[in-house]
């Protein structure tokens, strides 16, 4: 198939020869086409050409910079040839070549006479660059440009205002368009009904009344941001080209899943679209949308919708990056448009179907064009507006979409309930017969099939889609509900807890639970405390647990600024609050609070959760989740009353199968892209006009992101380092010596006592690589002369023995430079830090009273067993400066004692490591390499007094590829590397469970009749309440490099 060069098609389709010749019989050629360079023509060169090719362009501005470079790439000028004198022919350049050459001429243009390092261009990019990345305010932008223009020299090209230096930059924005829309979201006032003056299906007026004169202005107004030119951009820029092959080119498939292009659901399309997938240069995309509430806390009702778009194509640290994200629509309010929101998307549909069959597009990298095809894979939404695109409503009797017709609820007297989940256990297990624990029923049904894109179209149309899955549950909100749900019911927050005086009346409708029914008492009832409920002791303990919380720098927001202990109460917790709580710190509180009956299903749970969100998944993992989690819903079910199952306690049962289709949750989830909406919301600086500010400021944050892939002499949002950055480079070429790690702050120099310096020093020689040999040859020497010494252990006679040694190879010419600095050794005189950061973490040392906890210490290993892990707390931290400025980091830790299993630490039937306080190890080796380290941190054990919990931590930043490991920023919830199996203790499959429902050492509730708890909330936690999506979810405490690096209120 070649492209076809008729006039109706212009090479944007590949048809096969015949038919190709004849669109042009009939159309004729496409007259624009001169050079045909898409049929293998050779473009010739002009030599004597004024414009030159991109690559010979040199910018006399910076010589890092590439702002010419910039400027071809933005309008599409790749391979500029021509010769503007040329005698071929005297036409004018059209008004995109004019904006083309006009910005060329700022490029080269001095910003003052006689400066040889600025151009004007080039100095209003990067002032507008350094406004967006740092906040500046409008007002200042314009005082700071008339500042300039006073002490520049006169005949400076400098801007009088940000209004005149954003005009000379309008020509490299991408740009939107405006589309009026009906008042009450009936059409668009767009294509047949462009020039409609009122809608024809209600009849409103398309204008809000005005008694002047003037311009006419729409009732609401959709703002559309093509999608075509902001895809080709990727492709025009050499750096983002490259990146956008990366699915392909750079991805290993081993059958671990680390990105959408490792899932079942990506290889499934390219099976049904081969000639889709041939080209690795075709774009995948997710679509999310939500909306929120643009005036933070005020109690004014309104709700702005953006419809963003996820570039797949991009590897793990950047296609979830806001840098990267579209927003093609903004839907204006002051209304969340509900089920009219296809009335709103109709613009990106056309657009994605005209993407679907292809645009021609320039590729920077490999400096060819091609037809480049969109495809959009899922969307990623909260529940209700899950409902809203999906055309299945997510409330009522049916509210499951993978459960569809076949979803099980229960009447109650005030709310639906979900109880469903023995249909997902096998077919034989005794649970589904049991009577008493569950709904009072026995249990026959099976597991429901979702439907696939085939079978959802057959019941409508006779269309086709592949896709099985084309909505993604959204986990970041259903793990925050399920939290919350679980906190509120432990808690017996009122007004939030499910176990009410109602829910108690359901089990007396329902005929179960006998224990836990009301106890009427004259004009008073009577609730017996059920077993998953704490005593007011209790929840003083599990408060001040909470208060007293200390977690690593960037693990999670700080939790105790919610707890409230002496009113025993918990709130404002946000939804990454939630993800930490339910995952690592809830079940190590409640192992000591609650009884085995509840404590198990709560912390399986929290555990599910944990591994559902892995950075490496495989479908072995996930088979196992798949069957564990029927399991441990049914054990909730046993203990916790019907109303505690809304809708949003369900769901977790189809998240395993999901992210076996699509892969792992980051990646379709909404933590990302909750975070851009609060940088959305950021942009308003006009209250009066929302809509309005977020564009402005998302127009020029577009670009902004755009020019700062150019930059190099500047810190952009692409090139500044991570919070957490070890700042790594090699100052030698032995291993010991290879920077890994950063200090920061001041040090002080300290004399170590002769002992414990000689004690760094062998250590350090002992984890160097090329000392081994000479180990080896050492040990051989002292066996020879008949030493005692148990074999492998050194002593400070070693030191002296490798001195000597290569100081005889020195004499011979046979030692390094190196090796020769580490036999003299380091200076006496150590520097003594408080701050280091490596391997993605951050640790202070105990001493250093902080809001964090970023002491805890774990190292792998030894020699006898490659898997023991040693656990301690950081007490200081040394640099040792050998000769030639080279140096050793060495962390000095006090050991807890994993020696002795039982006494000195312990795991318990959860998995939970605990160490004893008042045990160190014996050793005397207090010191490790801060490279050898990892970060953990310690909880307080509420079993057993004296003891911690070890609860460990990952990097934010690091993704655990094959081969080659990167290391690189993202912005993303904490997440651990792999899966942990066995996330139900040993006997939790066993079928006969006793479980004790009440508590007879807590007294009754007493109630009154009239106190029926009606404001009791059965709604889950969602963004389309308009107070809830501006103050909530856009406001998520994640990792934010923008916020104070040294503050102690860091998380």
């Amino acid at each position: 198939m070649i492209r076809c060069p008729c006039k109706g098609c212009m090479n944007t389709v590949f048809k096969l020869k015949n038919d190709v010749r004849g669109d042009l019989l009939k159309k004729g050629f496409w007259d624009s086409y001169k050079v045909w360079d898409l049929h293998g023509e050779v473009l010739a060169r002009v030599e004597n050409s004024n414009v030159t090719h991109r690559d010979e362009v040199e910018d006399d501005s910076t010589e890092d910079d590439d702002i010419t470079g910039m400027i071809h790439d933005a309008c599409g000028y790749t391979n500029v040839e021509n010769n503007t004198n040329s005698s071929e022919g005297n036409e004018e350049p059209n008004i995109h070549a004019t904006k083309f050459y006009k910005l060329l001429k700022d490029a080269q243009t001095e910003l003052y006479p006689g400066c040889t390092k600025v151009s004007k261009l080039s100095f209003i990019v990067k002032l507008l660059h350094l406004k967006c990345l740092n906040h500046w305010s409008n007002k200042s932008m314009d005082e700071l440009l008339i500042f300039f223009k006073e002490v520049l020299p006169d005949g400076s090209f400098v801007p009088t205002s940000f209004y005149e230096a954003k005009k000379v930059l309008r020509d490299l924005g991408l740009g939107y368009t405006k589309i009026d829309a009906c008042q009450n979201d009936c059409i668009l006032y767009w294509r047949d009904y462009a020039n409609a003056q009122s809608c024809p299906k209600c009849g409103k007026s398309r204008w809000k009344s005005q008694e002047h004169k003037g311009k006419k202005v729409a009732h609401k107004v959709l703002r559309h941001f093509p999608i075509k030119p902001r895809l080709q951009r990727l492709y025009m820029a050499k750096e983002t080209s490259k990146k956008m092959r990366w699915h392909k080119e750079d991805n290993i498939d081993d059958g671990v899943m680390r990105h959408p292009s490792d899932s079942i659901e990506w290889k499934s399309f390219n099976e049904h679209h081969p000639t889709f997938s041939d080209e690795l240069r075709n774009v995948r995309l997710g679509l999310a949308s939500d909306g929120f509430q643009p005036y933070g806390n005020m109690s004014t009702n309104h709700s702005i919708w953006p419809v963003i778009l996820v570039t797949y194509n991009l590897p793990p640290w950047d296609c979830m990056k806001s840098s990267y994200f579209m927003m093609t629509l903004l839907i204006p309010g002051p209304k969340s448009p509900g089920n009219d929101i296809d009335v709103y998307l109709q613009p990106m549909i056309e657009e994605l179907k005209e993407l679907w069959d292809g645009v021609e597009t320039y590729d920077a990298h490999s400096k060819y064009n091609f037809l480049m095809r969109v495809a959009l894979m899922w969307m990623i939404n909260d529940f209700p507006a899950y409902g809203d695109l999906s055309g299945w409503s997510t409330k009522g009797k049916l509210a499951f979409p993978c459960c569809h017709k076949d979803t099980q609820s229960i009447s109650l007297r005030n709310k639906l309930c979900y109880m469903g989940h023995r249909r997902f256990l096998p077919t034989n297990h005794p649970w589904r017969r049991n009577r008493v624990l569950f709904d009072g029923k026995v249990e026959i049904g099976v597991a429901p099939s979702p439907l696939t894109g085939d079978e959802a179209l057959i019941q409508l149309q006779n269309l086709g889609n592949s896709l099985r899955l084309r909505h993604n549950l959204d986990v970041m909100h259903i793990e925050r509900n399920v939290s919350d749900n679980i906190l509120s019911t432990v808690m017996s927050i009122v007004g939030k807890t499910k176990d009410t005086l109602k829910s108690r009346y359901d089990l007396v409708d329902l005929g179960i639970r006998q224990g836990l029914h009301p106890i009427e008492d004259g004009d008073k009832i009577l609730l017996p405390v059920a077993c998953y409920a704490l005593s007011p002791d209790e929840k003083f303990k599990l408060c001040d647990f909470l208060a007293n919380l200390k977690v690593p720098d960037a693990f999670s927001s700080n939790i105790s600024r919610c707890v409230n202990v002496l009113e025993k109460k918990i709130h404002r917790l946000k939804s990454h609050d939630h993800h930490v709580l339910l995952q690592d710190i809830l079940p190590v509180a409640i192992r000591g609070l609650l009884p085995k009956e509840v404590c198990e299903p709560i912390i399986a749970l929290g555990k599910f959760f944990k591994n559902l969100y892995s950075k490496c998944l495989t479908i072995e993992d996930l088979d196992i989740l798949e069957a564990e989690i029927p399991i441990i819903l049914c054990k909730l079910q046993m203990v916790f009353p019907p109303a505690f199952f809304d809708v949003m306690i369900h769901l977790p049962i189809h998240l395993a199968r999901e992210a076996k289709l699509g892969g792992p949750v980051q990646y379709r989830d909404m933590y990302s892209i909750e975070r851009y909406l609060r940088t959305l919301k950021s942009y308003i600086r006009n209250p009066g006009h929302p809509e309005g500010a977020i564009v402005e400021g998302h127009d020029a944050n577009e670009g902004i992101t755009f020019f700062s892939h150019y930059f190099k002499s500047i810190s952009t949002k692409f090139n500044k380092p991570a919070r957490n950055d070890d700042g790594f480079e090699s100052n030698g070429e032995m291993s010991i010596f290879k920077k890994s790690g950063q200090t920061k702050g001041c040090s002080d120099g300290k004399k170590l006592p002769h002992d414990e310096f000689n004690q760094a020093v062998l250590y350090i020689l002992q984890n160097c690589e090329e000392v081994s040999p000479f180990i080896e040859e050492y040990m051989r020497e002292i066996e020879i002369q008949g030493s005692t010494r148990p074999h492998g252990i050194l002593n400070n006679d070693f030191i002296d023995w490798f001195r000597a040694r290569i100081f005889v190879l020195a004499s011979q010419g046979r030692a390094t430079d190196e090796l020769i600095s580490l036999a003299v050794g380091p200076e006496p005189l150590v520097h003594r830090y408080s701050i280091f950061m490596v391997n993605g973490f951050r640790f202070h040392t105990k001493e250093l009273v902080r809001k964090t906890q970023n002491s805890g210490v774990l190292v792998r290993g030894d020699d006898s067993d490659s898997n023991k892990e040693y656990y301690g707390v950081l007490e200081d931290i040394y640099e040792l400066c050998y000769v030639g400025n080279r140096k050793v980091h060495l962390f000095k830790c006090h050991w807890w004692d994993v020696a002795r299993l039982g006494r000195g630490y312990k795991i318990d039937k959860y998995g939970f490591t605990s160490v004893n306080t008042h045990c160190a190890l014996n050793t005397n080796e207090p010191f490790v390499l801060a490279s050898q380290c990892e970060q953990v941190f310690y909880l307080k054990d509420m079993v057993d007094k004296d003891w911690l919990v070890v609860v460990k931590t990952n990097p934010r930043d690091l993704f655990n590829m094959t081969e080659v490991e990167e290391t690189v920023m993202n912005e993303e919830a904490y997440q651990q590397e792999e899966v942990e199996c066995n996330i139900l203790c040993p006997n939790d499959h066993e079928p006969d469970i006793h479980v004790s429902l009440y508590r007879d050492d807590v007294e009754p509730q007493t109630v009154l009749h009239t106190n029926d708890q009606e404001n009791e909330e059965d709604n889950f936690i969602n963004d389309n309440q308009t107070d809830v999506s501006g103050s909530e979810e856009t406001e998520e405490e994640l990792l934010d490099d923008d916020d104070g690096e040294d503050s102690d209120e860091y998380f």
